[in-house]
């Protein structure tokens, strides 16, 4: 599975179970101010790659064509943090979004969905709760967590077949 495979599984599952807070990737090439709204920012910390990968090499009739597929078991963690404007009319503070998402992503129903998606959520971890100094010098907190995907990461490519061969035995 690619990164954004991913990125879209999780943020589709999250969405429905947080109500008016919106679900983004943090550290976007472009970022203009801070969100006007609730939300729940997610990011790669890393990929480890557990095992050796699995090749395999089949032959195409139709397209007359060798198919090697490279199939790697991979560990992806991930981040989520949240971030909850000043003078929001809502009491909920970021660090509630975050517990939300932990709860949700600890589910029966989430373990289920990932499954059948051919990811597995293997952990999350404890809520940090850090503080900054935002843009108007005031404290805000910016609570995370991590959690690791497990999903197979998978690299093809084609080869064209010999359509002939002819073997000479000449001496050098």
């Amino acid at each position: 599975m690619t990164d954004e495979e991913i990125f879209t599984a999780i943020r589709l599952f999250l969405l429905p179970g947080l109500l008016n807070v919106g679900v983004i990737q943090r550290y976007q090439p472009v970022t203009e101010g801070i969100p006007e709204q609730s939300v729940l920012l997610m990011h790669k910390i890393g990929d480890h790659r557990y095992g050796f990968p699995k090749e395999k090499d089949v032959w195409d009739e139709d397209q007359e064509l060798f198919v090697h597929t490279c199939e790697q078991a991979m560990e992806t963690t991930i981040q989520l943090s949240a971030l909850q404007p000043e003078g929001e009319t809502d009491p909920t503070t970021a660090s509630d979004i975050v517990n939300a998402a932990a709860d949700i992503l600890q589910t029966q129903l989430a373990v289920t969905h990932f499954q059948s998606l051919g990811m597995g959520i293997l952990r999350v971890t404890d809520i940090r709760n850090p503080y900054f100094v935002d843009d108007r010098d005031r404290h805000e907190a910016d609570p995370s967590f991590d959690f690791t995907v497990l999903h197979k990461h998978v690299k093809m490519s084609t080869l064209p077949g010999a359509r002939t061969f002819e073997a000479n035995i000449k001496r050098v």
